[in-house]
């Protein structure tokens, strides 16, 4: 054998690729980068999070305008209905209450969904 190339810098792991068509897709990245592509991968950019030390850890994306993240270091959620440009967080009233979006929230996120949010509340 023989190497023909090697990059030292460990590459980023993607998690959570979500698309919606042929062309247009989010996918996140270890780092706690958000990224969007609009030509089926071709070029990606960041999509901005909602505040500065959010860590992402899940994605939902419904359509190129709708999404939800879930995040940490305290797990919040939130979503977005202009591709990310602005977020909204959501309460755990809004979820008791099954207000506005969030009746729209991934239901695979399951029932622990009100836990972390309580928690985060807490500051836990």
């Amino acid at each position: 054998w023989k190497l023909l190339w090697w990059d030292p810098v460990p590459q980023p792991r993607l998690f959570g690729i979500q698309f919606v068509d042929k062309t247009f897709g989010w996918v996140g990245e270890d780092r706690g980068n958000l990224l969007e592509t609009r030509d089926g991968g071709v070029h990606w950019r960041t999509v901005p999070l909602p505040g500065p030390g959010f860590y992402l850890e899940s994605i939902r994306l419904v359509d190129r305008k709708i999404a939800w993240v879930l995040g940490s270091p305290r797990p919040r959620l939130y979503y977005t209905l202009d591709g990310g440009a602005h977020w909204h967080a959501v309460s755990e009233a809004d979820l008791r209450e099954n207000r506005g979006a969030a009746r729209d929230i991934p239901s695979s996120w399951g029932d622990g969904l009100l836990t972390k949010i309580r928690a985060a509340r807490e500051g836990k």
